[in-house]
């Protein structure tokens, strides 16, 4: 039979308290207490007597009164046979043995064990002692109040009181210096290369002619020709008062004086131009007369002949600067003439000459609505009627500009010229395809000299370089470069720092020197800005101004030629440069200062026209 944990305290306690002697409690190890119901009964309320205090012996619970001493009956006189002399064999000697060890709890990473043994404590009352068991059991019956026997649990004393078992403790993190946290290293942004603004548009850009315009250009150029004939008939006395004259002196001739129906004759030969028919009466009628009158006759008919036969080209459109200039040689031959007379001729054949340009090239113009400038050396018409400032494309071949301040001209130039753009007819400086060196460091540049090239060490490392090339040397590394300077002149050994460093010859050999230079970008005969990149910053240099350009790096420029496709310029040695327009294409570009800038054809060189 097996007791429970309770039950065993019970009887224990009775034991103690003398209810139970030591030999009755000698049979209780087989003993099963009988199970004890309560009947169910209404309880009255009962006042009980006063009662004596009882204490256990050698016991620490707590004292309980009140209710009736219930006993077992006997229960004084029931002894066990010689139970006063019974002992546990060896019970002094008796030690608990040590519990067997127990596997370690599997730790956790939040939690940490601890072993530790428990300060032994005398029994206390809290439901597993006797003062407890008893008071309650006791209680119960008298009170027939039914017991809750709790759990039945054998006793484990050493197990409760002296086994060491593990104490969970949850684990508390070190307090730990905040981790200083250092930025992730990023890559070094590339550069965005910009890109150039297109160039202003002209601020000056003709205005093509229309087919009224130059209809009525024609007819009035006509106009103009034939007073301009006028006037040089009456310069030649081939005009009507001319006549006059000539005939007045026909009569004062001593051959002629008394007929005048032979000096009619000689007046209307003459009028007419029919150099033969006054050879021939010259011949027959003044024999006598002196070779100076004669030959002023002959003046006379020849200049007749000539206007007469200017005016009638001239009315039928098919007058040529040929014919004039054939004409004026003609009177240019005149020796009776004066030198004043010669000069009002003269500039009478010029202004015919002109006029008669300007209307032939309205007249073989085509017509377009384009306005484009031409491309080379076209014809470039001075009008003083149009205003200032006002261009007129006549077709692909010429242009009429208006200048007050001039008479009508006629000449040979450049188109953007012309207009007032600054133009150069010269090679521009070569293209580049190097971007602009925006990471700093040093660089390793070739000499200057076309078809030169230079050997060196950089780092330990072997190179060559040319003419035009360079090298690039990233910043954060020291560089060491050391080469030879050719024939006997020994070695050179230099350590970069950052900035631009060229070859270029010595009477010493060849030498590296620091690159320093100084650009001068004139912009002064242009009349409207001009807008660029200069090392990936935009730059914009105003009307008739320049841009002073200093740095230890080569300098790269790019711009827009005014046609979408941007270039550059690599500049990389002290010059002064000039933008202007290409005489090959009419589009912007920047030439050495002093390069050819091409001259305009004068009136008198322009031949346009056979």
């Amino acid at each position: 039979m097996v007791l429970s944990k309770r039950s065993f305290v019970f009887m224990a306690a009775l034991g103690l308290a003398g209810i139970v002697t030591a030999p009755a409690m000698a049979q209780f190890p087989s003993y099963t207490p009988p199970k004890i119901s309560t009947p169910k009964i209404s309880t009255p309320k009962i006042t009980l007597p006063k009662t004596p205090t009882f204490k256990l012996p050698s016991s620490t619970g707590p004292s309980f009164s009140g209710g009736s001493q219930r006993t077992t009956p006997n229960n004084t006189a029931r002894t066990t046979p010689n139970n006063t002399a019974r002992t546990t064999p060896n019970n002094t000697a008796r030690t608990t043995p040590a519990p067997a060890p127990r596997p370690a709890p599997r730790p956790t990473p939040s939690t940490q064990y601890e072993t530790r043994r428990p300060p032994y404590t005398p029994p206390r009352n809290d439901g597993y002692n006797t003062g407890r068991a008893v008071g309650e059991i006791i209680g119960g019956l008298l009170n027939n109040i039914p017991v809750d026997q709790g759990p039945q649990r054998q006793p484990r004393y050493q197990d409760d009181y002296y086994e060491p078992r593990p104490v969970y403790r949850q684990s508390q993190p070190a307090v730990q210096a905040p981790a200083v946290v250092e930025a992730p290293k990023n890559a070094a942004p590339k550069p965005v290369l910009k890109t150039p603004k297109p160039q202003p548009e002209l601020a000056k850009r003709p205005t093509p002619m229309t087919a009224v315009q130059r209809k009525a250009g024609v007819e009035q150029l006509d106009k103009v020709t034939a007073r301009d004939l006028d006037e040089l008939a009456d310069l030649v006395g081939a005009s009507d008062e001319g006549k006059k004259e000539l005939f007045q002196k026909l009569k004062a001739s001593p051959e002629l004086a008394n007929d005048p129906k032979l000096a009619r004759e000689f007046l209307d030969a003459i009028v007419k131009g029919d150099e033969i028919k006054v050879q021939s009466l010259i011949d027959e009628h003044l024999k006598t007369t002196g070779e100076s009158v004669q030959k002023e006759i002959l003046d006379q008919t020849t200049s007749w002949k000539q206007i007469a036969k200017l005016r009638d080209k001239a009315s039928d459109g098919t007058l040529t600067t040929r014919d004039i200039e054939k004409a004026q040689d003609q009177f240019k031959n005149q020796k009776e003439r004066t030198s004043a007379n010669q000069k009002e001729i003269a500039a009478a054949f010029d202004r015919i000459r002109i006029n008669n340009q300007v209307r032939d090239i309205l007249a073989s113009a085509t017509i377009s609505a384009d306005a484009s400038l031409p491309i080379g050396i076209i014809a470039v018409i001075r009008n003083p009627n149009l205003p200032a400032g006002v261009s007129v494309m006549i077709g692909a071949s010429a242009i009429m500009l208006g200048d007050p301040t001039s008479e009508l001209s006629v000449t040979e130039d450049y188109a953007c010229r012309a207009i007032g753009l600054p133009m150069r007819d010269a090679a521009p400086l070569p293209n580049s395809d190097l971007p602009p060196y925006l990471e700093g460091g040093s660089m390793v540049m070739g000499p200057d000299a076309p078809g030169e090239t230079v050997s060196y060490v950089l780092n330990n490392a072997p190179f060559t370089i040319q003419s035009g090339f360079r090298q690039a040397l990233p910043a954060g590394t020291e560089w060491v470069i050391e080469f030879d300077r050719g024939g006997s002149f020994g070695k050179g050994r230099y350590t970069l720092t950052d900035g631009g460093y060229k070859f270029a010859a010595t009477a010493k050999g060849w030498e590296l020197f620091k690159h320093n230079s100084k650009i001068t970008l004139n912009n002064l005969d242009n009349p409207q800005p001009f807008s660029c990149i200069i090392d990936n910053q935009e730059v914009t240099i105003p009307a008739n101004s320049s841009k002073i350009i200093e740095s230890t790096m080569p300098v790269v420029v790019s711009f827009d030629r005014q046609n979408g496709k941007p270039v550059s310029k690599l500049l990389s040695k002290t010059q002064t440069l000039a933008v202007a327009m290409s005489a090959k294409d009419n589009q912007w570009d920047i030439f050495p200062q002093d390069a050819a800038e091409g001259s305009a054809i004068a009136k008198e060189e322009a031949v346009l026209f056979k």
